[in-house]
């Protein structure tokens, strides 16, 4: 439960005495926001804060009466506060790439730097999906020499999600006519579904949706529309909706093993008049790999005058087999046919 985060973010402020401490959460948990206030307060520190959407929901939530900051809590971060005197509230539990905790273990961040002595308290479990960027921010940030307090360490956070007793509860309660699962994966929302069932609803009063589709009800009963459409939608620059999958995977190649542009004279009955010409970009440097260049230029040179299929196919086929032969690596192959 909440009261025993509390408890241990009680004991490290007491333990951290007489250093800095930095408090990664999540900005919308406002119950762990005002114990860390709380806390703050009673150990005799200020609470200054980094990441815009912590500072525009505990604006939100003060203003709203939900958030009860004593008074002269808060300060501006760049005020010269003593270390042993002052609790940063941060985003980017999640190891965020923008965000200000990551900023500063990357040693980005324009008015907070982490130094050795730091206790900094990830008080946010890892989303699935979230282990990679995490791990290298935790990583950099014990690289500064910061004392990293998070999860398995101490019980620094436990889940904000309802549990299913929670929502069994919810269900008693509010008696809906109608339940539509919408958070969690698709398994989560089956069992949500089928906890739904044991308490009141039946089959046909349970919707499981997906992305487009339209549910309508006119009070007493309830039914699926037609889907509309609703597929990704690439934005790249002033381009919107005109990058589609394709393009995509051809991106994601180019990325992986570069590619290789070839030039081919050709003569007018598309007989090879001369040396093929190969460029590289993002497989190989040309001056350091000339010998597999030119082993790549001679075999497919050989191909070209024994071969009276069309150039442009016969390079694909010969410098695919080639280099995936020789480097394991597949190079998108671009051949421009040249008339001389």
């Amino acid at each position: 439960t909440e009261q025993i985060v509390a408890e241990t973010l009680d004991r490290l402020f007491i333990e951290e005495k007489g250093q800095r401490i930095i408090i990664a959460t999540f900005s919308s948990v406002l119950a762990r926001l005002q114990e860390i206030m709380l806390l703050a307060h009673k150990h005799g520190r200020k609470v200054a804060l980094t990441g815009r959407s912590l500072q525009q929901n505990i604006e939100l939530a003060r203003d709203l009466g939900y958030i009860n900051v004593p008074k002269g809590l808060l300060v501006d971060i760049k005020n010269n506060v003593p270390d042993h005197e002052l609790v940063i509230l941060s985003t980017g539990s999640q190891g965020e790439p923008r965000s200000a905790l990551n900023r500063m273990a990357r040693g980005e961040h324009k008015q907070i730097q982490v130094h050795a002595g730091d206790s900094i308290i990830i008080s946010g479990g890892t989303i699935p999906g979230n282990e990679e960027d995490v791990a290298r921010m935790l990583n950099n940030l014990f690289a500064r020499g910061a004392n990293v307090i998070y999860g398995p360490l101490a019980t620094v956070h436990v889940s904000g999600h309802g549990s299913r007793e929670d929502m069994r509860l919810m269900l008693e309660r509010v008696q809906p006519r109608f339940l539509i699962p919408v958070h969690g994966e698709l398994r989560h929302q089956h069992l949500h579904a089928r906890l739904a069932q044991q308490n009141g609803l039946t089959a046909e009063d349970v919707f499981i949706l997906h992305n487009g589709s339209v549910w309508s009800s006119d009070g007493e009963k309830a039914w699926l529309e037609e889907d509309v459409p609703a597929a990704d939608v690439y934005v790249d620059g002033t381009l919107v909706g005109e990058i589609g999958d394709m393009v995509m995977r051809d991106r994601e190649r180019l990325a992986q093993d570069g590619f290789i542009v070839v030039y081919i004279p050709v003569d007018k009955r598309n007989k090879l008049s001369g040396e093929p010409h190969l460029v590289s970009r993002g497989f190989v440097r040309m001056d350091a790999s000339g010998h597999l260049i030119d082993a790549a230029r001679s075999q497919l040179k050989q191909e070209l005058m024994k071969n009276g299929r069309n150039p442009g196919d016969i390079t694909r086929e010969t410098l695919q087999n080639f280099f995936y032969r020789e480097t394991q690596s597949r190079p998108v192959i671009l051949p421009t046919i040249i008339q001389v």
